[in-house]
């Protein structure tokens, strides 16, 4: 995940909401968000659709959440 990306989920979504709503845990949810570990593609589809909805807008993509090297 972005810089940008990340500080924009952390400023509009509580992640441990997230994290429920997806079906992961928040220390891994947060591994995924610093770079520290990839996802399938199957949570990233429910990362992004989780943080979409809790927020009200479509920002974020399965992408945002796949592991940027």
């Amino acid at each position: 995940m972005t810089a940008e990306k990340k500080a924009e989920l952390k400023r509009l979504v509580k992640l441990k909401l997230l994290a429920h709503q997806a079906g992961t845990s928040l220390p891994y949810l947060s591994l995924i968000i610093n770079n520290h570990r990839s996802c399938s593609l199957d949570l990233a589809e429910k990362l992004a659709t989780s943080a979409n909805m809790l927020q009200s807008q479509l920002i974020f993509s399965p992408l945002d959440f796949m592991r940027n090297n």
